[in-house]
Parts: structure tokens; C-alpha cells; sequence
């Protein structure tokens, strides 16, 4: 049982990284642009 709480972790630490980037990412593009 408790696999599924660290298999959740990681998917909320993937998501929370992944939204982080794409949103620096934008930031980027719009102060260099």
C-alpha cells in the first residue's frame, strides 16, 4: 500500500517540475522576445 503513496508522490513532483519549467520557459520567451 504504501508503493502507491511514492509512486503519487513522484507523479506530483514530476507535474509540479514539469508546470515550473513551462512557465519559465514563457517568461523567457517573453523577456527575450
Amino acid at each position: 500500500m504504501a508503493y502507491i503513496w511514492l509512486i503519487y508522490g513522484l507523479y506530483m513532483g514530476y507535474l509540479t517540475e514539469y508546470t515550473m519549467v513551462k512557465t519559465l520557459q514563457g517568461l523567457y520567451k517573453i523577456l527575450v522576445l
